[in-house]
């Protein structure tokens, strides 16, 4: 609904979405693959962990 809100028709919408749901699973199998590496593995837990850290800072900052 949003992509539609902004102007987009509704078949170029879904265009859009299956993209990015693509983009999505091609992503898993890429990290899917890295994790097999043990120092890999620690590196995405720890970017991981920054990101949803990030996410709860900004979240608790935003809050007029």
């Amino acid at each position: 609904m949003v992509l539609i809100e902004s102007g987009f028709t509704f078949r170029r919408a879904l265009l859009f979405n299956f993209i990015s749901a693509c983009t999505a699973i091609a992503g898993f199998f890429i990290g899917a693959s890295i994790a097999e590496n043990e120092n890999a593995r620690v590196w995405i837990f720890v970017i991981t962990a920054g990101t949803f850290t990030y996410i709860a800072l900004v979240d608790l900052v935003s809050v007029p």
